[in-house]
């Protein structure tokens, strides 16, 4: 399945190493790394 608008869906981890992520396949994401979408992006915290 291509990605969103022929986005590129990606991880950065907390080492600043980033990833590009296939589109809808499930990925593990450690906390402290960001989700990019395009021009978005979410940070995922730890509680």
């Amino acid at each position: 399945m291509p990605s969103t608008l022929g986005l590129i869906p990606a991880v950065t981890t907390p080492d600043a190493i980033r990833t590009a992520l296939a589109a809808g396949e499930p990925a593990h994401v450690r906390a402290g790394s960001t989700v990019h979408f395009g021009d978005r992006s979410f940070y995922l915290g730890q509680a």
